[in-house]
């Protein structure tokens, strides 16, 4: 093992114990042009030295990159590592940084790694076009043999060659274990290169954490890393995303001159917990809180959870389902049933409500929109007991959304953002933050939520609130 030292080319290591908060996160700012990071108690951790179209953060996870006109440099995401590298004609960080290690890369696009305290443990080599992050103790990388050829290897912590560039296609390790392709074979391997389990696939990519989809003659199959389970090649589509443990699947049917499509369920085992049967895509449903809405051939609607096991029977009425409560019409054709997840009902609410108009804070509060005019609307708090708290009225026609347990925005998002607007609430129905125009709230992303303020003559102005509700950076 070597250790290259190149002094010249970066600032070595600064480690201050700079956030003793638990919340390890930092968030993107600007302040007079230039660009920073600040910790949920708004104390500025970073800032660029000045105004350059040159400086920009991009983030990722763990850390965030730092481009600057004459450096580039890496901030962890709990503030209390970075390390920067001067610019020079001959390497530059590339951002990524897992298990202690940084990539680096040449002029050439050829990939290196550093440690923590600078050393370069591998220095860009020519043969390496490409650096995946390590995982387990080793990171895949890539050659590139022939202008439209790779061949892929892995490589340890100390830069030496553990497997080598034999494969077409690889997966970072997990459990101890990788999926890697040579050809049309498809093959579990464990980290000495051994091969544990085969089977016949084009092509793979991760969609849960320990699931993998592959490819295999136009068909599609489902991999477990954990167990592996595999589903063989045999859908014509699968989902990317996921819900609680759910994964779309769909087979396509040919009748006559037209294909049908039929949609199912499988879960991240491997297991079938709907086949797919069903004719359109909102046919089998998931609404949310692990249940899947299922719609029958003579129009009933029924509900079973992950496991497949029907929770409410069939009924003529659809199903509809927000933060917990299930409505419905069920048995009732002048009003709207709210029930919980046992189809216990909660509450009753009359006609002139319709489901777009309910959103259920929590078992026995409700945030309702009424018509009160030909163009006004009257957005009130209802509970269960039928006290009614008004909150705003308004000529917009305004959506309802959750951030929290406490706090709720109603907002008309419009597709130019600087016409969007944005009220927050919390859930006794007071009003944190006014109707404003050109605001945009978004979801919470760990303590703190991104607040922007778009102006069509000043740009957009970013900010942040906590989960109270409070600015703890305005975007002004």
């Amino acid at each position: 093992m070597k250790y290259y030292k190149i002094i010249l080319f970066f600032l070595l290591l600064i480690q201050k114990d700079i956030y003793a908060q638990n919340d390890n996160h930092l968030y993107i700012i600007q302040q007079g042009g230039k660009y920073g990071l600040i910790d949920t108690a708004s104390n500025i951790i970073y800032i660029s030295k000045v105004k350059s179209p040159y400086n920009y953060i991009v983030p990722a996870p763990g850390y965030y990159l730092i481009q600057e006109k004459d450096r580039t440099g890496i901030i962890s995401i709990n503030g209390k590592f970075s390390i920067w590298l001067e610019k020079s004609k001959n390497i530059e960080l590339t951002g990524g940084i897992t298990e202690n290690m940084i990539y680096i890369k040449d002029k050439y696009d050829h990939y290196g790694f550093m440690n923590k305290k600078g050393e370069i443990i591998l220095a860009p080599q020519n043969y390496i076009n490409s650096l995946d992050g390590f995982s387990e103790g080793l990171s895949y990388v890539g050659k590139q043999i022939t202008e439209y050829e790779w061949k892929y290897g892995y490589i340890d912590t100390t830069g030496k060659m553990a497997i080598d560039f034999i494969f077409d296609d690889v997966t970072s390790f997990f459990n101890g274990f990788a999926l890697v392709r040579k050809g049309d074979n498809c093959n579990i391997i464990n980290k000495k290169g051994g091969i544990i389990k085969t089977f016949l696939g084009e092509d793979f990519d991760y969609i849960v954490s320990d699931g993998l989809s592959f490819k295999y003659k136009d068909k599609y199959g489902y991999i477990n890393m954990s167990s592996h389970k595999i589903i063989p090649a045999q859908f014509d589509w699968i989902g990317k995303n996921y819900n609680e443990d759910l994964i779309k699947i769909r087979k396509n049917y040919k009748y006559g001159g037209y294909i049908k499509y039929k949609y199912g369920y499988i879960n991240s085992k491997g297991d079938i917990i709907v086949k797919p049967e069903f004719d359109e895509d909102n046919d089998v449903r998931y609404i949310g809180d692990g249940l899947i809405q299922i719609k029958t051939k003579d129009y009933k609607y029924s509900l079973i959870d992950t496991t497949g096991k029907i929770i409410i029977e069939a009924t003529s009425e659809n199903w509809w389902h927000e933060n917990g409560i299930i409505f419905s019409r069920k048995g009732c054709d002048s009003c709207i049933k709210a029930m919980d997840l046992f189809g216990n009902i909660i509450m009753e609410f009359d006609k002139k409500y319709y489901y777009s108009n309910i959103y259920p804070i929590n078992k026995t509060t409700f945030l309702v929109k009424e018509k009160t005019t030909k163009e006004g609307y009257q957005y009130s708090i209802l509970s269960i007991d039928e006290r009614k708290k008004l909150i705003y009225s308004t000529n917009s026609d305004l959506r309802m959304k959750k951030l929290n347990d406490n706090l709720f925005i109603l907002f008309d998002p419009c597709i130019n953002p600087t016409c969007a607007l944005y009220m927050l609430i919390n859930k006794n129905g007071d009003i944190l933050i006014p109707l404003t125009s050109g605001l945009l709230i978004d979801s919470f992303n760990g303590p703190l939520a991104k607040v922007t303020l778009y102006n069509e003559a000043t740009g957009s102005k970013v900010g942040y609130i906590d989960r109270t509700g409070k600015y703890i950076w305005h975007p002004s």
